[in-house]
């Protein structure tokens, strides 16, 4: 993976666009400003699923690749069309802002240069610009149909140009730079990837979208076929990037939906996993992540390497735990193929605390959602859904590192998780009329549902 990265790195810091990537820049932004707020995401996932992330323009030394362009547009909307509407403050977007500043702080007091200050503030842009657009665009209100339904229109096409990669041997998005002309091949199995960063971004990006596939199909002949459709696009996506993180990122998502009958009883279905895990460890040989060397789908599946990462980062613990580490090379280690480990090796135990801060909040949002949909099996399903898609997330953090397009859907995945909850109506702030006097206030009806909604 780490000579995917070398060649998507060549293009930092170079203007790279072509004609018919800034045509579909270009119209994907406009339609960005135009459409109903319900299809705002859709340009979004369009860019992400049809544009490789090569193609970029470069102001005064910054990148602005063209998810960026696109994000930025989005602002633009909300600015424009006045969607910059009251959000419900959560915990989830309090710790995500201090990950991001925490990430900042401490990689940049690590390396003390303009560089990683530049480098370091375009890693935050994307975490905090890509998060709140999406909760602008979400608010309150949304809906995980309406959310799941570009990824559905989206999977179609993307499944096409994956069958002619497969047939071909051809990658026909390397025209856009970033990703290889020649489809990869490991142990005889053909590793499409289209646009994406890698054959595992592609197949991670998808296998993270099945669950809301899935609970799709609870809501009526109409999402049924959407959720079908989906579902079998992505699953061809997934099975032509032959990749052990992606069959098992699937295999995750199936097990904690069929799970769903036990919803009432995950706490102690969360305890009798950390006691397992400790008697396992206690018993082994090796410590208990070294089941990790044998947790592979296809004979060069580097399972062994996922687990050297995690031994590594654990063993040298003092190295990092502060402000990160400049490198990892005196730990034979190259490849930080492991989202934990990757977060505490560039910015120190507090940033890794803060991550899971993040993931610890957006999994009781998703309890309090279950529990206050109880009562609407669909709709409860759907919030269970989005707790299975956390949890995938989660497991293929132990074995990849986010980039590229992968870390779209994770943001877009916290902003819904966020979003969710009771609808509220806007009111004034309360105005006290003197003492022993009752407070005044006028509420006015919700505005969910109505304007460019």
């Amino acid at each position: 993976m780490e000579d995917y990265k070398e060649d998507l790195v060549d293009y930092f810091g170079h203007t790279v666009v072509h004609p018919a990537g800034l045509a579909i820049v270009v119209l994907l932004a406009i339609s960005m400003l135009l459409v109903p707020r319900r299809w705002a995401l859709l340009p979004m996932v369009l860019v992400a699923c049809f544009v490789s992330q090569a193609q970029r323009i470069v102001i005064v030394g910054l990148n602005f690749d063209f998810p960026r362009i696109l994000m930025l547009a989005g602002f633009l909307r909300l600015l424009v069309r006045g969607e910059f509407g009251r959000l419900r403050w959560s915990a989830i977007d309090t710790c995500l802002s201090l990950y991001a500043v925490s990430g900042v702080v401490t990689y940049c007091m690590l390396h003390a240069d303009a560089e990683a200050l530049q480098y370091r503030l375009g890693w935050a842009f994307d975490i905090v610009g890509s998060y709140f657009l999406f909760r602008f665009l979400l608010r309150t209100d949304a809906d995980p149909k309406t959310v799941a339904r570009p990824f559905v229109l989206a999977s179609v096409p993307v499944a096409a140009f994956f069958a002619v990669e497969y047939l071909t041997h051809r990658n026909l998005f390397s025209v856009f730079g970033g990703v290889p002309a020649t489809t990869w091949v490991r142990d005889g199995r053909l590793r499409c990837q289209g646009p994406f960063a890698h054959p595992v971004i592609a197949g991670v990006y998808w296998a993270a979208q099945m669950p809301l596939f899935g609970a799709l199909c609870w809501f009526g002949p109409r999402w049924r076929t959407w959720g079908l459709v989906g579902g079998v696009a992505a699953m061809f996506i997934i099975a032509t990037t032959n990749s052990s993180t992606s069959i098992t990122a699937l295999a995750f998502g199936g097990l904690a939906m069929l799970a769903y009958p036990l919803r009432h009883s995950m706490r102690g279905v969360r305890w009798a996993t950390v006691g397992i895990l400790c008697m396992l460890h206690l018993v082994m040989k090796a410590p208990v992540w070294h089941l990790l060397a044998s947790a592979t789908v296809f004979d060069a599946s580097t399972g062994w390497d996922r687990f050297f990462v995690i031994d590594q980062s654990l063993r040298h613990f003092g190295d990092w735990w502060l402000m990160g580490v400049k490198g990892t090379e005196s730990w034979d280690v190259v490849d930080i193929t492991n989202e934990y480990a990757f977060t505490g090796i560039e910015g120190g135990v507090s940033t890794l605390i803060l991550l899971l801060a993040v993931i610890w909040f957006a999994f009781r949002r998703v309890g309090s959602e279950i529990r206050r949909l109880a009562a609407d099996p669909p709709a409860c399903r759907m919030a269970w859904a989005l707790g299975c898609a956390l949890f995938v997330h989660c497991t293929n953090f132990i074995g990849l590192s986010y980039y590229g397009q992968a870390k779209f859907v994770w943001y877009l995945l916290l902003a819904l998780i966020a979003s969710q909850g009771p609808k509220i109506a806007e009111s004034t702030p309360r105005v006290l009329l003197g003492p022993g006097l009752a407070e005044s206030r006028r509420v006015f009806p919700s505005r969910v549902g109505s304007g460019t909604r």
